[in-house]
């Protein structure tokens, strides 16, 4: 839905305190799914299967 996809995107424009919690929630989460730990793991279990 483009339009409510544009309000969104207006909502976190006009308010700089929530964009910067959104913005450090969403590194927060790239981190834990894209470590090297998590590479790792995941990698380690496919050659244990």
């Amino acid at each position: 839905d483009p339009r409510a996809w544009a309000h969104a995107l207006e909502h976190l424009w006009r308010d700089p305190e929530r964009r910067q919690t959104r913005g450090s929630d969403a590194l927060e989460r790239a981190r834990a799914l894209f470590s090297q730990e998590r590479y790792f793991n995941d990698l380690m279990s496919v050659y244990q299967s």
